[in-house]
């Protein structure tokens, strides 16, 4: 049981970093302008109109899967927030893209929803037998 956590959280880690680089991308790529009609600027724009909630959603994702780190969970949320908040504030140094203080709340609080969700998720390693916590963190 305790190489099947192990596994998870080397998995979870693994997939935090490749998530975190395809956010980085996505953000601080320019957002295409089209004149046609495809769907793609369709999308673009349905999804600009609820940037707040776009937000949210993609930094929970990554806030349950960087609940998985081996640190304590003070430390784990510090950086997260910290990274979260520096990728909005990276936006200010690009052509086309805006920091806006709207986004940067909804960053941090996903971020910081998504490592509670994960903290008490069904894959949090759960009491022992003999009581103690088989968890990988203190508080």
């Amino acid at each position: 049981m305790k190489k099947t956590f192990k596994k998870l959280r080397i998995a979870a880690n693994l997939l935090s970093a490749l998530y975190l680089l395809f956010l980085s991308i996505v953000l601080l790529t320019p957002v295409p302008q089209s004149t046609d009609s495809t769907i793609i600027p369709t999308v673009i724009s349905f999804l600009l109109d609820f940037d707040f909630y776009t937000h949210l959603l993609i930094f929970l994702i990554w806030g349950f899967l960087a609940s998985y780190w081996p640190y304590p969970t003070i430390k784990t949320s510090l950086i997260a927030a910290t990274l979260a908040a520096l990728l909005e504030l990276l936006q200010s140094t690009t052509s086309n893209r805006v920091c806006e203080l709207t986004d940067l709340v909804a960053n941090i609080s996903g971020t910081l929803t998504g490592l509670c969700l994960g903290n008490f998720s069904i894959f949090t390693p759960k009491p022992t037998s003999n009581g103690l916590p088989s968890s990988r963190r203190s508080f």
